[in-house]
């Protein structure tokens, strides 16, 4: 891959040195995620369930949290704005972003929980998911509030990374108008919407300049599960009028389908997954978003921030639980 698009390690590590110059707000759905590891006791004699008992427990940076997290570690003035609960989960994030190097701008919702999801482990299996959350969209006054924060910051950002989880932050607004005043800014814009147990909606970040998307999520937003991936990624750039378009693939890595910067249409390509004994995939998709929305918004190709972005993934899935990918981390890497 390298070979056919001409690029080094040493230019993709002077494109990691140059994400020290840009301004970054995220914004998005807050999560925490907690791993609870526990011990199994055996079955229970009353019904056929597992009976476990808990033993220690971690907690996590998620959603938008992590891909702003992300981006910090990565070298990137990063501010994060998000809506969070009144409550211990919520104060527990504010003071981890804190400790991440976050400019973190949370309007607290007293009518709903700080997003909260519990995994119970034993070993290296998944148990049971928990997740604490309300789903509706947040009030006409937090998004009038949420928009305000947005203005007042906006004249030093560079890049606005939306990531949306369908918990009702990124409502149809707020998305509309950020995006709107971004464009007329000139300032880049990338969103990722995640469709898993809930269901995303990628119409909402239309004329993005990157767009991540999985598989499954391209195939809901276009009603399509007929279309091979190269045809599947070239529908999705043209429905939502997108420069670049990711398509994750999980274990087979990435499809790269983008324009130049006069908007003709570059040739289709793959980077494979590059970490093949990987630990746990989640938060994969968001470290993936956070390297290739600053590559591209520096003086990287499409190919070579996919690919900054795909070292990052291989990072993050070889571990337990996201925690920020360092630009020193990545730079060790490649110099391997």
């Amino acid at each position: 891959f390298m070979q056919r698009h001409d690029i080094t390690k040493l230019r993709l590590i002077e494109i990691l040195e140059s994400f020290r110059e840009i301004n970054v707000c995220v914004i998005g759905d807050l999560i925490v995620d907690e791993f609870i590891n526990c011990h199994p006791l055996g079955m229970s004699q009353e019904e056929p369930t597992i009976v476990v008992t808990p033993i220690d427990s971690k907690k996590f940076l998620g959603g938008a949290g992590i891909v702003a997290a992300h981006c910090a570690s990565l070298g990137a003035k990063t501010t994060l704005l998000t809506i969070r609960g009144e409550d211990e989960v919520g104060e527990w994030s504010t003071s981890k972003a804190l400790e991440y190097g976050i400019e973190m701008i949370a309007l607290v919702d007293s009518t709903r929980p700080t997003t909260l999801k519990q995994r119970f482990r034993s070993g290296s299996q998944t148990l049971l998911k928990l997740t604490h959350l309300r789903q509706e969209n947040i009030s006409s006054e937090l998004e009038t509030n949420l928009l305000e924060k947005f203005k007042i910051d906006m004249k030093d950002i560079d890049v606005v990374i939306f990531s949306d989880f369908s918990y009702g932050v990124l409502t149809k607004k707020i998305t509309q108008e950020i995006s709107h005043t971004a464009k007329k800014s000139k300032i880049f814009v990338a969103a990722d919407s995640q469709s898993s147990s809930q269901m995303g909606d990628l119409s909402r970040f239309e004329f993005s300049d990157l767009i991540t998307s999985t598989e499954r999520e391209a195939r809901l937003e276009l009603k399509d599960e007929n279309s091979g991936l190269v045809v599947l990624a070239e529908k999705l750039r043209s429905e939502l009028n997108a420069r670049n378009i990711l398509l994750k693939l999980g274990a087979d890595g990435v499809i790269i389908h983008g324009t130049d910067s006069d908007g003709q249409i570059l040739a289709t390509d793959q980077v494979p997954a590059l970490n093949d004994s990987f630990v746990d995939a989640s938060g994969a998709g968001d470290s993936l978003l956070a390297a290739a929305a600053l590559g591209l918004a520096s003086s990287a190709t499409i190919y070579e921030a996919t690919l900054l972005g795909s070292l990052v993934a291989a990072i993050q899935v070889g571990r337990i639980g996201n925690t920020p990918i360092t630009s020193s981390g990545v730079t060790e890497l490649l110099q391997l």
